[in-house]
């Protein structure tokens, strides 16, 4: 499992304001990822709780997300982005909660991704 919790990412172009990384994958029973009042700060900061290529939920897994922002000119997916894809497998659970994406031309309060797939 992994947990974190108060943390924040700031600059012109910060990224992650709970987890930066390539690609994530939280599969098997009981393996469960949860990020919490995290923030990613900069004129085109993105993904307020977590930023990565592919993110992945699997059977048995999950995901949460609460308390999530990204602030700034042109700030993304205050709860998640996912450059690639989003693919959350049957079995698998992603919730986002109270994810808050400020700025005069931000996008994406929850999600902000190339493709997002729900088997």
């Amino acid at each position: 499992s992994i947990w974190i919790t108060d943390t924040e990412a700031r600059g012109s172009d910060a990224r992650g304001g709970g987890l930066y990384c390539s690609s994530m994958l939280v599969t098997d029973s009981g393996s469960s990822a949860t990020i919490k009042d995290t923030i990613a700060i900069g004129d085109q900061g993105g993904g307020g709780g977590a930023y990565a290529e592919i993110l992945e939920v699997g059977p048995g897994g999950q995901m949460v997300l609460l308390q999530t922002t990204t602030l700034g000119l042109r700030s993304v997916g205050a709860g998640v982005v996912a450059r690639e894809v989003l693919r959350v497998e049957e079995g698998g659970w992603l919730e986002i909660g109270d994810a808050f994406c400020l700025g005069s031309e931000s996008d994406a309060g929850g999600i902000f991704a190339g493709a997002v797939e729900v088997l």
